[in-house]
């Protein structure tokens, strides 16, 4: 009994430190939060956390967050063929600055990225860079069509990396968030 005990305690422990306690993989893990809520009125806005004035105002306002960052999750058709889809992620250009993650081969976004009249540009992930690319070096510059748009391809997300919130997957593509 007291051998069950003690291993039932080991494993509740594990998982609580593993879920709970344990900072995120990423330099001051430990001081990255969440902010968001989940709409239970209308399960298809899913989560997103704040509105565009939100965001604006949180950036202007805020004195005790040293960065911040919006994500949103989509699916778009790739190509020219409306059957397959992918995972994306929009982010604002601090994203990857304040997790202080460099892509693996070309560059991040940066805020003129999100303007109005910009041309449209993606980072994609390791992986759709290795099985749809081959892992070719000069991928970037190259063209995918995502959602009937073409964009240029300008980094590639490093290996294994994945974003701190919860996605149903991985992204395959980085677009840049504008409001």
């Amino acid at each position: 009994t007291v051998a069950l005990t003690i291993a039932a305690n080991t494993v509740v422990f594990s998982v609580v430190q593993h879920v709970l306690l344990a900072p995120l993989p990423f330099p001051n893990g430990n001081r990255i939060v969440r902010l968001g809520w989940e709409s239970i009125s209308d399960p298809q806005v899913g989560q997103f956390g704040i509105s565009a004035d939100f965001y604006r105002r949180l950036s202007v306002r805020s004195r005790t967050l040293d960065d911040f960052a919006a994500v949103t999750r989509a699916q778009y058709p790739i190509g020219n063929d409306r059957d397959e889809s992918v995972a994306a992620a929009s982010v604002t250009a601090s994203f990857l600055p304040m997790l202080r993650i460099r892509p693996a081969l070309g560059r991040g976004f940066t805020p003129d990225d999100a303007l109005p009249g910009a041309p449209p540009v993606t980072i994609i992930a390791f992986s759709m860079w290795q099985a749809r690319y081959a892992g070719a070096g000069d991928v970037l510059g190259q063209v995918v069509k995502l959602n009937g748009t073409p964009r240029t391809i300008v980094g590639v997300m490093p290996n294994g990396f994945d974003i701190p919130i919860s996605f149903d997957q991985t992204p395959d593509v980085w677009l840049p968030l504008a409001f």
